[in-house]
């Protein structure tokens, strides 16, 4: 099988989609170096049922990195415990970890991402998230620079959606509460090689964006795994056919 460097999913919810994600790790023909988890892993921040989703990748991979951000569903006050249960996974929260692939470098650029605006849930249990938001696109800016000058190729990962080409699909009146302008923009300035993301259940799953490739990797929308090749310059025909 082709070797794709990163396997690609979000949006499990486990245990709710778990028989879903089981199905499509089964199916993956590729092989991987990474598997990229961007967010919503589990259900209402339940740390035990994360475990049975990294089981599953472990037993599909040998010895692959795992590489997670957290979404909403991860809560922010569970986001220690998470990274205390589960160690060996290589979680990215507003930060960067640069990976050996090969004679390449690969820096893998991890956050939560941002909204446009906060959800009523938000602004009512978390009013200093508008602020949050409001930086994020500056500080992962600054980080995918900083990647930059210390990788090859640099990955984005965000859980909320990066751009509105791919949440097309998603009631428009709720696009400011799936995605962030400021982070499309933050996204076409400093040039990530690939910008992976999750959220939009119901968006579309691949968007060239000024060249640069975007995956909404939701389970929900591509109920597969999707294999990410790094030095290929995909078209959506590539995405349609990988490798």
């Amino acid at each position: 099988s082709t070797e794709a460097p990163i396997a690609s999913s979000s949006d499990i919810h486990s245990p709710r989609l778990l028989g879903l994600f089981k199905k499509a790790l089964s199916e993956y023909s590729y092989g991987a170096s990474f598997f990229v988890l961007a967010g919503d892993i589990v259900d209402k921040g339940d740390v035990d049922a994360a475990g049975a989703v990294f089981d599953l990748i472990e037993d599909k991979f040998n010895n692959v990195n795992i590489i997670s951000v957290f979404g909403n569903e991860e809560y922010h006050d569970r986001a220690s415990e998470f990274k205390k249960r589960y160690p060996h996974v290589i979680w990215l929260d507003d930060d960067y970890k640069v990976l050996e692939c090969g004679d390449k470098r690969i820096a893998f650029v991890g956050t939560r991402g941002a909204l446009e605006r906060p959800t009523r849930w938000q602004r009512r249990h978390m009013p200093w998230l508008e602020k949050v938001y409001e930086e994020r696109p500056r500080v992962v800016k600054e980080l995918i620079e900083n990647a930059r000058r210390e990788a090859d190729y640099v990955v984005l990962v965000s859980h909320y959606a990066l751009t509105k080409a791919t949440i097309i699909g998603e009631p428009r009146r709720i696009w400011p509460e799936i995605y962030s302008p400021g982070m499309e923009r933050a996204l076409i300035e400093a040039r990530p090689d690939i910008a992976i993301h999750g959220h939009a259940h119901r968006g579309r799953p691949f968007a060239l964006v000024k060249g640069i490739r975007v995956y909404n990797v939701a389970l929900p929308v591509n109920r597969r795994v999707v294999p990410v090749f790094i030095k290929k310059k995909s078209t959506l025909l590539d995405w349609l056919e990988p490798g």
